[in-house]
């Protein structure tokens, strides 16, 4: 990622251009200095994503998130919603039972 300097509204501006889920997005910044600081910024959590991934993210494991989120997406519902759901679940307190 890179800053270029831009006149903004007649302002000068640092744009910031990067893609966030294939999605083109700009950033305008007032000084270099804050646009450098925000770029390192994202380029640090980037890094460390990379090795979250990368402890997690066995051939096995990347299989079972692919076929998973298959069989969610007719539900319009993510992996993410579902272990929320099974959380919650889990949680109630089974031991009770109503009889009407």
């Amino acid at each position: 990622m890179k800053y270029r300097e831009v006149t903004h509204h007649g302002n000068k501006r640092y744009l910031v251009q990067y893609t966030v889920a294939g999605s083109k997005k700009r950033k305008f910044f007032k000084s270099k200095t804050a646009a450098g600081a925000w770029i390192a910024k994202q380029e640090s959590k980037k890094k460390e994503l990379g090795r979250k991934v990368a402890k997690l993210a066995t051939d096995e494991f990347i299989r079972q998130a692919i076929d998973l989120a298959k069989k969610l997406e007719p539900l319009n519902a993510t992996l993410e919603s579902a272990v929320q759901f099974y959380i919650q679940e889990a949680a109630k307190d089974t031991s009770k039972i109503t009889i009407l």
